[in-house]
């Protein structure tokens, strides 16, 4: 549902902007060009190579200001806020497939816990190990299945 909303959001604001290649669009190559009298030949290659970059640039960065049709701080406001609900819902998207995940991992451990309560043995030589801990600012979870000979 997340990430559904998500990439409309994106098509939105890329649709917004239009294809800088085309002089009409609200953000274009030429009218930046024409207005900084610099050449766009680095933003064509990241425009080519990684268009969710260049998206991220021409949001971001004021130096881009220029390449905006009209009143370019109020048409660059109307794409950052496109482009603003495209992160938020992205980011709803990440924290929905954790709390999945989560539960996914609990309702094991819930699973084994009763079964070990209701005598049902897996097996003598089989044990399970969990870890927990936080990495990159994220927790994790590491789940090992100990099979002993």
């Amino acid at each position: 549902m997340f990430a559904g909303k998500a990439r409309d959001y994106r098509g939105r604001s890329e649709r917004y902007a239009g294809a800088p290649t085309d002089s009409a669009s609200a953000w274009s190559f030429a009218r930046w060009a024409a207005a900084t009298q610099r050449d766009p030949a680095d933003l064509m290659r990241v425009w080519a190579a990684d268009r969710q970059g260049f998206y991220d640039l021409i949001a971001d960065d004021s130096q881009y200001l220029a390449g905006w049709e009209g009143n370019a701080a109020a048409t660059r406001a109307g794409f950052d806020a496109l482009r603003g609900r495209m992160h938020d819902h992205s980011r709803r998207a990440r924290y929905a497939a954790f709390g999945l995940l989560l539960n996914h991992v609990v309702a094991a451990v819930d699973a084994l816990h009763a079964a070990r309560l209701h005598n049902l043995p897996l097996q003598q030589n089989l044990e399970l190990k969990l870890k927990s801990s936080w990495r990159g600012g994220s927790p994790a979870i590491m789940a090992t299945l100990v099979r002993r000979f």
